[in-house]
């Protein structure tokens, strides 16, 4: 039975003021002075485990063991946050010890641990056991659902979600559904979900959000503009419909409409104001007015309150504009919120490397080869730097790599000639540049630019080379680098 809003709010009230009891009166040994039930323990354990502490359910759960030694709910709950710390097998160990088979939530923690693990026959075992206790109950289908969708497994949870389904006007179930659906990018069956979540109830703002998202991954962009008013005429001043809708406008197209659109929102709003004015810049960018860009950009900008995807566009404008400082500071700000950006890591290496700052801009590349370490490109990159870094052993490590990868490539020929001849292995060098030469002639004069004062070295040997083609000699490298 689903709880009233009054009462929702109320167990999250009470809940806040149990947790608050426990991080007064606990102290750092663990030890405390006053007294929790062990369903005390429980709620304060998985409020630490649903906004993201572990740590502090586990010194919650340490507390419960103490206080209640004997009690089944304690390695229950350790079992828990063995999976949120993602250790699936200890986990599992821990509750094949209990084997306490007549609890759901034990059935419910070794289902979670088996999908984990990717042991799906046991887990749909398991699932199967979990409905055992009510064949029809829509949350335990919900509770197996969100397990196996979270985990990429979009049929086996669409498998257990339609069973309950029955036209059923929950919108849990639904809207799980409808997600399960669009992920695996059904987007037409997932739309009959949500129209019939409409029909339940036309006034539910996310639901109007999640049609519109689907109608623009069907390509149906006027109908998707059509969602985001009704999603409007619910709420007019909410940010996320405003600025969603802008986007797609100016994607169909719709420049003029996106422009009052925010405009309009800046005038009532003004604290979105920033937001506003970076949404104008990203448009005066995709037209390639990278300076009428720059300047809104740049009035925009608040740290404190950003879209990532404009910020990003702003890295990118002032790279065009060669502002390489602005590059690096801008760019290591966004990077503390996604790290593992490898467009951005990029753009930050290379305006390191404009700046001189070669050791920095070596550590970048680091970054983005661990995410990419097969990189023919990254790979030619960074030996590129080692060799004006001059240091040769990293520059062939990470160039012969690159080799290894692509020989067939101009390149990745050229590039190995290059750090060759850098180590001073002239037969090597010429064996890569004649390489590279025979695969595209115009390496030849890339190859001079790198290393200008080879020209006359390798001029005179492509000469040598010619005459010992005429004269029919098989190995002509091996010849020319021959003791005479």
């Amino acid at each position: 039975m689903k709880q009233s809003p009054e009462e929702f709010f109320r167990e999250q009230e009470r809940v806040s003021k149990l947790v608050a009891k426990f991080e007064s009166k606990v102290f750092s040994d663990g030890t405390t002075s006053v007294w929790f039930d062990s369903e005390d323990i429980e709620d304060i354990c998985n409020f630490y485990i649903e906004v993201g502490h572990p740590d502090k359910a586990e010194k919650a759960v340490a507390l419960g063991e103490r206080l209640h030694p004997t009690d089944e709910l304690m390695p229950m709950l350790r079992a828990h946050i063995l999976i949120e710390k993602e250790q699936p097998s200890e986990a599992l160990q821990l509750l094949d010890k209990l084997s306490y088979t007549s609890d759901y939530y034990w059935h419910y923690l070794r289902f979670g641990a088996l999908v984990d693990l990717q042991e799906l026959d046991k887990a749909t075992e398991e699932a199967d056991a979990m409905l055992g206790f009510d064949n029809n109950s829509v949350s335990i289908a919900i509770d197996i659902g969100k397990v196996f969708a979270d985990n990429e497994h979009y049929s086996l949870a669409l498998q257990y979600l339609m069973r309950v389904d029955n036209n059923s006007d929950d919108e849990e179930l639904l809207m799980t559904i409808a997600h399960c659906l669009a992920l695996s990018e059904k987007y037409e069956d997932a739309l009959v979900y949500v129209e019939r979540m409409i029909d339940i109830d036309p006034y539910q703002l996310h639901v109007w959000q999640m049609k519109a998202s689907l109608l623009v991954d069907m390509q149906e962009l006027d109908k998707a503009e059509e969602a985001f008013e009704y999603a409007l005429a619910i709420s007019p001043d909410n940010e996320t419909i405003i600025f969603s809708y802008s986007k797609l406008l100016l994607y169909n197209n719709k420049e003029k409409q996106a422009i009052q659109l925010l405009d309009e929102f800046a005038e009532r709003v003004p604290q979105w104001k920033g937001m506003c004015m970076m949404l104008r810049a990203d448009i005066h960018f995709y037209k390639g007015e990278y300076r009428k860009a720059h300047a809104l950009y740049y009035k925009g900008f608040d740290k404190s309150m950003f879209l990532a995807d404009s910020v990003m566009r702003y890295v990118e404008c002032k790279a065009m504009l060669q502002k390489w400082n602005g590059v690096i500071s801008l760019g290591n700000f966004l990077l503390q919120f996604t790290p593992d950006d490898l467009k951005l890591l990029e753009i930050v290496a290379d305006a390191y490397a404009c700046t001189k700052q070669f050791s920095m801009s070596a550590k970048m590349y680091k970054r983005c080869l661990n995410i990419e370490p097969d990189s023919v490109y990254l790979l030619l990159r960074y030996g590129s730097l080692m060799l004006d870094m001059q240091d040769t052993k990293k520059a062939y490590t990470a160039i012969h790599r690159a080799y290894k990868l692509m020989p067939e490539v101009a390149q990745t020929n050229l590039m190995m000639a290059v750090v060759c001849y850098m180590r001073k292995e002239y037969q090597r060098m010429y064996h890569y540049y004649r390489c590279a030469c025979q695969i595209d002639k115009q390496m030849k004069k890339l190859f001079v630019q790198l290393c200008p004062d080879v020209k006359q070295f390798v001029t005179s040997l492509d000469s040598l080379a010619r005459k010992c083609e005429k004269a029919g000699v098989e190995d002509v490298e091996e010849y020319l680098f021959s003791k005479k």
